[in-house]
């Protein structure tokens, strides 16, 4: 008989206080399954409270690694700290499965439970798929409390940024036709709260920025002081890309 083996990796990383990413408030649903294997069964679930995660494909492809295609990936965040998450999945686990999954990685062929810290870069816990097994791949990010884990953070931060600026270019085209007051200042706080969490995300890319600008040029004629932030985005893009002849020909005008 075959043995069923379900993959939940769980990558962690400890947000901090506060948080980084503005996420849809969509809990992520437990990821119950049994693993059978050596006479060990075991329940693993998602960390609770843990929020679902967009991410890119590019991305999803270097966190999936090896595993076949086939794996579906989703990615959570959580705000506890990597001993808060680590502990829990610890009293989750009994400590025969426990001792028996963390052997299991030594052993080739053989699903393992992962548990390792490189310094303060990072925490992991996880099921490994024992090969040309199919199944459903859960990884949590949660940031470290002394650092970010890296290249992969980093990411995620930069596709956050390109939502958010979207997202806040959007509000922007709704304000030119809304009417009401009081949903018109909303929609000027919200793109302007999104924008500049994108340029939080990703500073030091020019078309955020840039973007950023016109979102202040746009509400410049009834807004007090959006004249000047636009001019300020507008500078700091082109210190970014001198060259750009679209972000010389906004600075212009504005300037005029």
């Amino acid at each position: 008989m075959k043995t069923k083996i379900l993959i939940i990796l769980i990558v962690v990383v400890g947000l901090g206080t506060g948080g980084f990413f503005v996420y849809k408030n969509i809990i992520a649903p437990e990821a119950k399954k049994e693993i059978e294997t050596s006479g060990i069964e075991e329940k693993i679930e998602v960390y609770p409270g843990a929020v679902e995660v967009d991410v890119s494909p590019n991305l999803a492809k270097e966190i999936r690694g090896d595993l076949s295609p086939d794996v579906e990936i989703k990615v959570y965040s959580s705000k506890e700290s990597v001993e808060k998450i680590k502990n829990w999945y610890r009293s989750h686990l009994s400590d025969k499965g426990w001792e028996k999954i963390w052997d299991g990685i030594k052993e080739e062929g053989e699903f393992g439970f992962m548990l390792w810290k490189k310094g303060k870069t990072g925490f992991s816990v996880g099921l490994n798929l024992a090969p040309n097994v199919k199944g459903g791949t859960s990884i949590l990010l949660v940031k470290d409390e002394f650092e970010a884990w890296g290249e992969i953070l980093e990411t995620l931060k930069k596709e956050e940024a390109k939502k958010l600026i979207k997202e806040a270019l959007l509000k922007i085209e709704k304000i030119k036709s809304e009417k009401d007051l009081q949903k018109l200042q909303l929609l000027i706080s919200e793109a302007v709260e999104y924008g500049k969490k994108a340029t939080e995300f990703d500073p030091k890319n020019p078309e955020i920025l840039f973007q950023m600008g016109n979102i202040y040029f746009e509400i410049r004629e009834i807004t007090s002081g959006a004249e000047e932030w636009a001019m300020h985005y507008y500078k700091k893009a082109l210190e970014l890309d001198p060259g750009n002849p679209l972000y010389q020909e906004k600075l212009r005008e504005i300037q005029s």
